[in-house]
């Protein structure tokens, strides 16, 4: 899980990403499922829903009884029905399991219609349908867009997750600490509860000498999510200038590949997808890192972040302010430990490392109209005490807006609760987290930044059941609908 409250109170909210894929005693990070053969009935129930003219709503609901219960057909509920597209359509697009993008071998569907291309996609659907669905159940999700959303995650996104993890991989996951690459989430607000997932898309080629980055699915696969027009609100003109300014030609990977043997290995895309639900209309966020530009340009992240973002097609003046000033505090808080990545530091072994600055690791964008996007320029630190977040949180005192001082105090309640402190605890004492990210966002017709912790829950040292008790805690403090269910909410998905 991680946990993510906003800076602003009146959109005060946490994100629990959950990922249950591995066993924590293994050697190896694999799914649960990993070394398990598919029940044929678990093939054949999907061969049948692929191969149906329509797509019901209790099908891939394991709990038609669950899902159905508090909910009722409207006439609306009804037209969406009808009006969705058919599976036969779905099949005509390139978003399938059988296209050559998700595959290293030609696959041909047989008569009776296509189900998985190879085995890893089997295991996949078993490994991680079940938790999505769970997920879409628990926030109350319609019974006609849990069907919807799931399909399209079956159908169009679980190919994407690659091969099983496995020692002979030429490519590991690193959307998660187990290795899984993907990662379900429920953002919590008050009475509502929405769901998103994020992957890390990599292709049958990844890691090896014809697609050394695993940068080949991502763009494959975002160019066919747009011509199928399945996320209606995808814009692609960020999407271009960012890859083509974080991702390296194959003729630069000819011309230095010594300059990449000796680097910490990064991951090169994580896809997320928001799922609104009041209607079928995906929403695509992108994560990329930076890494490879800053050593062949003997630069650092940072450097290489900000020039990205300050180089977007016009009109993109309206956010230079505020780029300037996430700029100057991290140039001012940046990780001297590490410096910059060029060739000699490149090579050096930044897990040993713990750096007590921040530094820039990934950089976030909608794939939306620009004239209404996000970026997110992320910040990694190992000091973890209250004192260095109150610092980020307020960019060094710079934000003091009634706004931010409400959203301070929400995430001073928020800190106690999860880390499980008493009541006079000190800020200024170092908690048990291994590191934390802070997300600088930047948003047109924003003066300042919005800023966002991100938790990664393993590094704290508390155990599944603390931490629900934490965060239940918090949820009841803030009179939270969510408070009464929360705990037997996580119970069910995990």
């Amino acid at each position: 899980m991680s946990s993510s409250p906003t800076s602003k109170s009146k959109r005060d909210h946490v994100l629990i990403t959950t990922t249950e894929l591995q066993d924590a005693d293994s050697d190896h990070s694999f799914p649960k499922y990993a070394t398990k053969s598919v029940p044929p009935s678990e093939i054949t129930s999907f061969q049948e829903l692929l191969l149906s003219k329509t797509l019901e709503s209790q099908t891939l609901n394991p709990s038609k009884e669950h899902l159905s219960e508090g909910f009722k057909i409207s006439q609306d509920d009804k037209t969406h029905l009808l009006a969705r597209p058919t599976v036969k359509q779905m099949l005509t697009q390139d978003l399938n399991p059988t296209n050559s993008m998700f595959n290293a071998e030609p696959f041909t569907p047989s008569s009776k219609g296509p189900c998985f291309a190879n085995s890893s996609q089997a295991i996949w659907y078993q490994a991680t349908s079940p938790l999505l669905s769970k997920v879409l159940s628990t926030a109350k999700y319609p019974p006609h867009l849990h069907d919807q959303y799931l399909f399209f995650f079956n159908h169009s996104i679980l190919p994407a997750l690659g091969p099983i993890p496995s020692p002979s991989n030429k490519w590991t996951p690193r959307l998660t600490h187990t290795s899984s690459p993907f990662s379900p989430s429920l953002k919590l607000s008050e009475n509502k509860q929405t769901v998103r997932f994020t992957i890390e898309p990599i292709g049958p080629l990844a890691g090896t000498p014809s697609d050394r980055f695993n940068q080949s699915l991502p763009l494959s696969l975002v160019s066919s999510l747009a011509s199928a027009n399945i996320c209606p609100t995808l814009n692609l003109q960020w999407w271009s200038h960012f890859t083509h300014a974080f991702f390296i030609s194959p003729s630069k990977i000819a011309a230095t590949p010594s300059l990449f043997t000796g680097m910490k290995i990064h991951p090169t895309c994580f896809l997320e997808f928001d799922l609104p639900s009041t209607e079928f209309a995906p929403v695509l966020r992108a994560y990329l890192f930076p890494h490879r530009t800053a050593g062949l340009e003997e630069t650092s992240t940072a450097v290489t972040v900000f020039e990205a973002v300050r180089h977007l097609p016009s009109p993109t003046h309206e956010i230079l302010p505020v780029l300037g000033k996430i700029e100057a505090f991290l140039s001012a808080h940046q990780d001297n430990s590490v410096g910059q990545l060029g060739l000699q530091n490149s090579q050096r072994s930044g897990g040993e490392l713990k750096a007590r600055g921040l530094s820039v690791e990934m950089l976030s964008f909608d794939c939306v109209d620009p004239s209404t996007a996000r970026i997110k320029i992320y910040a990694k630190t190992h000091d973890t005490s209250f004192i260095s977040v109150k610092n980020a949180f307020t960019l060094g005192g710079q934000l003091n807006s009634s706004g931010t001082a409400e959203g301070l105090k929400a995430l001073e309640e928020f800190w106690r609760c999860l880390m499980l402190l008493r009541e006079d605890w000190d800020d200024d004492e170092d908690q048990s987290a291994e590191f934390l990210y802070f997300g600088f966002e930047i948003a047109p017709g924003r003066n300042d930044p919005d800023i966002k912790l991100y938790v990664p829950s393993w590094t704290c040292g508390i155990d599944k059941t603390g931490l629900t008790r934490g965060l239940s805690k918090y949820f009841k403090e803030k009179g939270w609908s969510v408070a009464s269910s929360y705990k037997s909410d996580i119970r069910e998905i995990l």
